[in-house]
């Protein structure tokens, strides 16, 4: 399979998307991180994208990454307003600062252009987001607006995985 164009990528965001069912298991990787894939299903009830939630074992740093047609398109990081990250210095180009404190976006529209000229595989640019907590619905939240994904209220209980805050409790997190 060919990878997408920015034109499918446009026009994917664009149509009306859903969530297939409710958030699947987690499953641990990558030594202590949690995730899981959650598919987004387009008007005619095909899969070619998916969210993939990822997050610590201190349940501190949730993330969410779209993917279509597995290429990363889109990530939501959900950090602690003290965190702060640099900006590749092409963000300046699209009027986004050199630094950024706290919940972030790697959002596809400022991506778009990099992407044509660079190909899928690095979102390097950070824009700030209004968010006052660490919780996985404030990610989805914020992905699903930039996504434009119906998400349904019994959707909307997407919690981080139970045996990641045992874990974390018997080390004193």
């Amino acid at each position: 399979m060919a990878d997408p164009t920015v034109e499918e990528v446009d026009a994917f965001i664009e149509g009306y998307k859903t969530l297939d069912g409710f958030l699947p298991d987690w499953e641990q990787s990558f030594g202590w991180d949690w995730n899981t894939r959650w598919g987004i299903l387009d008007l005619h009830g095909r899969q070619q994208a998916e969210l993939v939630f990822t997050i610590n074992a201190a349940l501190t740093h949730p993330s969410i990454c779209a993917i279509y047609r597995k290429k990363l398109i889109y990530r939501v990081d959900i950090v602690p307003m003290t965190e702060m990250k640099p900006n590749d210095y092409g963000a300046l180009a699209l009027g986004l600062p050199a630094y950024v404190t706290g919940p972030h976006t790697h959002p596809w529209p400022e991506h778009r252009e990099f992407v044509r000229l660079n190909g899928f595989g690095e979102l390097p640019f950070r824009k700030a987001v209004d968010i006052v907590d660490v919780q996985f619905i404030r990610a989805l939240e914020v992905a699903s607006a930039d996504l434009n994904i119906h998400v349904e209220p019994r959707q909307r209980e997407c919690e981080p995985p139970r045996q990641a805050a045992l874990f974390a409790d018997r080390l004193g997190l």
